[in-house]
């Protein structure tokens, strides 16, 4: 008992450490998306810009973070536990397999842009200035793909040796570079500089990585890859990873390619995107991250504790982007070229897509669960169910409800992943489900109970200042939900020992 609190007070400190780095990020990515607002608004140029970064994102979730690093981490924080010197022969293979492939396929990628393009964003082929402008700038920024991919795989071995900041750190540089880029760079068009500032954003990202791979002493060597044993147990585990990845980024492609012929809908849902991305990688990512290479050890009691956490703080998050899309979409984009009407029509897929935030987070903890086990093979079938379901309800929901279709497609997908991933797993954590049951359902009524206060404290200091009564609405709401939730816990704590 001792034990499994002492492990899951350390799981907590640790995810809070990714937390507030993160939540840093998120604060230099909204000033990000205020300088996006400004400048671009749902102009065309702006759609340009997202379409070229959503292409290369392909890479850094495929190669990255979401696919290859989820089959290394488990591999190599047991070696590292049990043979360093092995490990580091391992990570150093494993780099160079993994730069090849890489360097390889942004190659192929440039060479056939205008075909991807035309592939991706059908619908961009009828402006030929953004279908053009799209070309050009993924260009640039599909080289970041090399920079961004090989970070991703350093802060993988970081995780792993349990330091969690630096990695956590990262989306901060690429945020700062885009902002400094969007106001000092002059060149052609401002979609030009910021595409150059995601450049240089990842040249010294990875040079602050190497920093600390150096100091942590796990910097692996350049060598000629080989594909012997150890490497193709990697590539077998990361194929799966990868693929699933993939699946999961084909549900972004079909979204991308439906909204691509309405006007604006790109640039709506990446504002949404925005806006759901904060709680998500806050609250979920990080609890994922630190979790992954815990499980990889040693079967602990973490995964209770993560699923735990991620639910107390992603409930009243999605309540709140809910009930106060409107609000939050106005107050902080609403200025430059994002008027009223790109506020109204992104507040309503906020709505929308807020449904499918739990699931969202629930997913990444649990995909983590099977790739401990070394089971990579079951989040990649659930994904490709998933991916059909989602392509089926984008196709008939745009058509139905225009671009809202396609926030009410992934919702649909997402909680079809929840479920059929609990479905899998009820066997070991059946005793997890029926203990969770309850405290989810205090959590919805303490949140439902968090929107009514924070709702009444708008509209009364409302006459005073718009972003002063917005923002101290929201704190006091949320102080009132913790307060709220805490108590009833404990209550139900002292209730179950009688």
């Amino acid at each position: 008992m001792a034990n499994a609190k002492g492990s899951a007070k350390s799981f907590i400190k640790n995810t809070l450490v990714v937390a507030i780095a993160t939540l840093c990020s998120r604060v230099a990515g909204y000033i990000r998306d205020a300088f996006f607002a400004f400048y671009f608004g749902t102009s065309h140029i702006g759609e340009a810009f997202i379409a070229s970064f959503r292409f290369m994102n392909l890479f850094r979730v495929m190669l990255g973070e979401g696919g290859f690093s989820s089959a290394f981490v488990p591999i190599f924080s047991k070696k590292f536990k049990s043979d360093t010197k092995q490990a580091l022969s391992l990570s150093s293979n494993i780099q160079s397999i993994l730069l090849l492939i890489t360097i390889t396929l942004v190659g192929l990628s440039i060479f056939f842009i205008e075909d991807l393009v035309k592939f991706l964003t059908p619908g961009f082929f009828d402006n030929q200035h953004k279908f053009l402008l799209t070309i050009s700038l993924s260009k640039i920024i599909f080289i970041y793909a090399i920079f961004i991919c090989l970070s991703a795989f350093y802060g993988s071995m970081l995780n792993s040796v349990g330091s969690f900041l630096p990695f956590s750190i990262t989306p901060i540089i690429l945020n700062l570079s885009l902002i400094l880029s969007l106001y000092f760079l002059h060149t052609e068009s401002k979609a030009y500089d910021a595409a150059y500032g995601v450049l240089i954003s990842g040249i010294i990202e990875l040079s602050f990585l190497i920093y600390f791979m150096r100091r942590n002493m796990i910097l692996p060597k350049m060598q000629f890859p080989k594909i012997d044993g150890e490497a193709k147990q990697v590539i077998s585990k990361a194929f799966n990873c990868v693929v699933s990845a993939g699946i999961n980024q084909i549900n972004v492609w079909v979204n991308m390619m439906l909204a691509s012929s309405i006007s604006g809908a790109l640039s709506y849902i990446y504002y949404t995107d925005r806006l759901i991305q904060l709680p998500l990688a806050i609250i979920g990512t990080s609890a994922a991250t630190v979790l992954l290479p815990r499980l990889s050890i040693q079967k602990d009691k973490s995964s209770n504790a993560a699923v735990n956490f991620v639910l107390f703080f992603i409930i009243p998050a999605s309540f709140a982007l809910f009930a106060f899309s409107n609000e939050i979409v106005s107050l902080l984009f609403e200025r430059g070229r994002f008027d009223s009407q790109s506020t109204y029509s992104t507040a309503a897929l906020t709505r929308i897509m807020a449904i499918a935030l739990p699931a969202y987070a629930l997913i990444k903890i649990f995909n983590g669960s099977f790739y401990s086990k070394g089971d990579t093979k079951t989040p990649m079938l659930i994904a490709l169910i998933t991916a059909v379901i989602n392509g089926f309800s984008a196709y008939f929901g745009i058509k139905l409800f225009g671009y809202l279709g396609i926030g009410a497609a992934t919702v649909i997908s997402s909680w079809c992943n929840i479920l059929l991933l609990l479905f899998m797993l009820r066997k070991d954590n059946m005793h997890l489900i029926r203990e969770l049951g309850m405290k989810v359902l205090l959590y919805i009524i303490c949140a439902y109970f968090m929107v009514v206060v924070s709702n009444f404290l708008m509209e009364t200091f409302l006459y005073y200042d718009r972003i002063a009564s917005a923002l101290f609405s929201f704190v006091v709401g949320g102080v009132f939900y913790i307060a709220l939730t805490v108590s009833l816990l404990r209550v139900s704590v002292k209730f179950k020992k009688r």
